[in-house]
């Protein structure tokens, strides 16, 4: 009996000869449950059918065990639809291994005019009790109107009720079943080029008339070099065997194949190469200040040192990305003031044209809608030559003048400010971890330069000049800022300092509110530096109950921390090394995702998230490569891996 189907039908007929024949079956206890489906191997389970899939059963693996939903039907049944090759000649060839509780007759057929037998035998006993291979192939022409391939399990021979058991509850098992279709044409193909990170879409490239929905397998023949997945297709690696050996000049690539398969056919076939070169423009990624903005309120970069632009290439790449600027050199001290002159006016003098400079730049940033971090009041470098000189004064004219430079500059930009770093890397590199922050600031003799304000005040400067700038301008949010934070001394230090500080503030002021309100992690990186010691830096200030930016980030192409000068361009440095290779550029896209990772771990602490520079050559270490974009403005790996780390 054959059972009529809109469409054309592939039919599995099972006529059953004997029940008692039937053997045991074997129990769910023995082979764990299985798991209801809707589709198995591209084959859609109707909703008059039952179809549990086990991972192994019987000795198979991935197995399909079909019945009847219930005792109204004698059969059951799988379909695949044929819309896309109507009115076409199309050859069908059928694979698949089949257990039977009882012996009987299994056929493929299509339901097309005389309902051809595509596998098996409409007139032939297939052994119970064991696994048996049925294939067989077919020319047919696909009728108008129909489009639909069935597998059906039919009704019994002779009275069901005369063998007392629902008709349709022979077990019939399948497994390694697959289904060509060949209509005679050729897979579309295609070419893509992919920066190594990169994930791309090729359903565009599909056939027309075939659906990402009608694939049936997405396969790589390289999956080491690029993977894909429901249409996306990702760049991982490359494979030309250069690696450690080969400069940055000298691109790796790598190639695979990717393909698509509806109906058994492969329907396109996509040459990929990927590359350690970069090879999207900046311009045509989504702005950072979205997809990082999703996780971290202010997204930043910094500034470079001329003052607001008209619509060059650098401000356009900025203001696309970026809500947030730090301003890189003009409003460091050396740049706002020229002296001091604590006998006549008691006050500092203006450097005109710096001030000028700054305040063109924080205007237009502002007029632009984004945040100006403004950096630096106190440091040990990029001073002037009056604020050196301070380190010879007596406590009390030093902390005048410390005051009277403080309160002028942040006074002037009261209100245009979001955030001030008051304080810049106090402390020197090796501190332990068991000292007392008080005595162990930058000081005359300790091999780095010294900061005067310490050296005439002591420790008591970072409490009143933090102040200084509270009362100048209590709306700002006051920071301070410092490298290396992953080394235990250092961040130790730097957390016991801003929690004595926020301490005495409360006592003396009362409320919660604190002083320091964050510290800014430079972020300054190599490759040698491992996320585990940022997550415990950032576990450490999350305990005193600050926030945190990371605030100059940029990680070189290289283990060594100063290995590579700022001004000798890409690929050179000045201690001997070799120049960043095609593998580390792939390690150090490694340790921007895994740094990232460790970020969204901490978003309740985390305000911002800013690199220091946009692309290579722009670096203060240049020649280590250390940003997301090259000197042309495309995205390198370390972009992809750092953005797809949201994911």
């Amino acid at each position: 009996m054959k059972i009529k189907r809109v469409g054309l039908i592939l039919l599995v007929a099972v006529a059953i000869l004997s029940f008692w024949s039937c053997p045991d079956k074997e129990t769910e206890t023995e082979t764990g449950e299985g798991t209801v489906v809707s589709n198995w191997n591209g084959l859609t389970v109707p909703s008059a059918t039952t179809a549990l899939q086990y991972d192994t059963l019987k000795g198979k693996t991935n197995v399909l065990h079909v019945s009847p939903v219930n005792n109204n039907y004698g059969w059951a049944v799988l379909s695949y639809p044929l819309a896309a090759y109507v009115n076409k000649e199309i050859t069908i060839t059928i694979s698949v291994d089949v257990w039977l509780d009882i012996s009987t007759k299994v056929a493929w057929q299509a339901n097309a005019s005389g309902y051809p037998v595509i596998a098996g035998s409409t007139t032939t006993n297939v052994s119970a009790g064991q696994w048996v291979t049925v294939t067989g192939s077919n020319t047919i022409t696909v009728p108008s109107g129909d489009g639909t391939l069935y597998l059906s399990k039919d009704q019994l021979v002779g009275n069901p009720a005369s063998i007392g058991s629902p008709a349709g509850n022979v077990a019939i098992y399948l497994a390694n079943f697959s289904l060509h279709i060949d209509d005679g044409s050729e897979p579309n193909e295609g070419e893509l080029v992919l920066t190594i990170g990169d994930k791309r879409s090729i359903v565009d490239m599909l056939p027309e008339g075939v659906t990402l929905a009608s694939i049936t397998s997405w396969t790589s023949t390289t999956p080491a070099v690029a993977t894909v997945s429901n249409g996306i297709v990702t760049a991982v690696n490359f494979n030309d065997g250069r690696g450690n050996n080969t400069f940055v000049s000298g691109a790796a690539t790598g190639t695979a194949t990717i393909r698509a398969v509806a109906g058994g056919n492969t329907v396109l076939e996509v040459e990929v190469t990927t590359t350690t070169a970069a090879t999207v423009g900046i311009m045509e990624l989504p702005p950072m200040k979205e997809t990082i903005g999703a996780h971290f309120p202010l997204v930043g970069n910094i500034y470079p040192g001329y003052s607001y632009p008209s619509g060059d290439a650098n401000w356009n790449w900025l203001s696309r990305h970026y809500n947030t600027l730090t301003s890189e050199n003009n409003m460091k001290p050396q740049y706002l003031s020229s002296d001091y002159d604590p006998a006549g006016t008691g006050s500092h003098t203006r450097n005109t044209g710096g001030f000028n400079t700054a305040n063109n730049m924080v205007n237009g940033l502002i007029a632009a809608n984004i945040n100006v971090i403004g950096h630096t009041l106190l440091w040990h470098q990029q001073i002037p030559t009056w604020q050196v000189n301070m380190a010879n004064e007596t406590p009390e004219n030093a902390l005048k003048a410390m005051r009277v430079y403080i309160t002028d500059v942040v006074t002037y930009f009261k209100g245009r400010i979001h955030t001030w770093d008051v304080l810049n890397e106090i402390f020197p590199d090796g501190v332990s971890a068991s000292a007392n922050w008080r005595n162990v600031m930058r000081t005359t003799g300790d091999g780095q330069a010294p900061n005067p304000w310490y050296v005439a005040i002591g420790a008591d400067f970072v409490y009143e000049g933090f102040l200084a700038a509270r009362l100048a301008d209590p709306d700002a949010i006051l920071y301070y800022n410092d490298y290396n934070t992953d080394s235990v001394g250092k961040a130790t230090m730097i957390r016991n300092m801003v929690r004595d500080v926020n301490n005495q503030y409360k006592e003396e002021y009362g409320g919660t509110r604190n002083l320091i309100e964050g510290i800014g992690m430079q972020e300054h990186h190599n490759l040698s530096v491992t996320p585990a010691s940022i997550r415990a830096t950032l576990q450490m200030f999350k305990d005193i109950g600050v926030k945190v930016s990371v605030s100059e980030l940029d990680v070189l192409g290289n283990a060594t921390y100063n290995a590579f000068s700022s001004s000798t361009g890409a690929g050179a440095n000045k201690h001997g090394e070799s120049a960043v290779t095609n593998t580390q550029l792939l390690t150090q896209a490694e340790r921007f995702a895994q740094y990232m990772s460790v970020y969204l771990e901490f978003t309740d602490i985390i305000d911002r998230i800013s690199l220091w520079g946009v692309t290579d050559n722009s670096s203060w270490r240049s020649g280590g490569l250390p940003l997301l974009f090259d000197a042309s403005g495309r995205a390198k790996p370390a972009y992809y891996s750092f953005i797809g780390a949201l994911e």
